[in-house]
C-alpha cells in the first residue's frame, strides 16, 4: 500500500536554490524518490523516526550530542531520524545505551 510522498506532496521533485548563481532548482524527492509515493515501510521508518527524534530532544540533546552517544556520524542518526533509512539499529542502539545508563554503565 502507498500514500502520498508528504515531503514533495506527490509532485515527485522538490525545490530549492543552488549554487552557482543562488538559483533555483528542481530535483527528484529524497523521500520518495522521485516516484510521488511512498510504501508503508518508508511510512514506518517516518513514524519510528520520529521517535528518535522525541527521545533525543526530550532529553535536550543535539543531534552531534545524540549520535556521539550511540557512536553514529550525525547524518545517520538525521537520516534515521527523518525516515530517509531504517531507523531500527539506530533504536536497537539507543535501547542498549540507555539500558546501560541506567544499570548505572555510563552517564547519560
Amino acid at each position: 500500500m502507498t500514500e502520498t510522498c508528504p515531503r514533495c506532496k506527490g509532485t515527485k521533485v522538490i525545490r530549492g536554490y543552488a549554487c552557482p548563481g543562488f538559483r533555483l532548482v528542481e530535483m527528484p524527492c529524497i523521500d520518495c524518490g522521485g516516484t510521488g509515493e511512498v510504501d508503508d515501510v518508508r511510512r514506518l521508518w517516518r513514524e519510528h523516526g520520529a521517535t528518535l527524534k522525541v527521545f533525543r530532544t526530550s532529553r535536550d540533546m543535539s543531534l552531534g550530542e545524540a549520535s556521539r552517544w550511540i557512536g553514529v556520524r550525525p547524518s545517520e542518526w538525521s537520516d534515521a531520524e527523518h525516515g530517509r533509512t531504517d531507523p531500527g539499529e539506530l533504536l536497537g542502539r539507543v535501547q542498549q545505551k540507555a539500558i546501560g545508563d541506567i544499570r548505572g554503565k555510563a552517564r547519560l
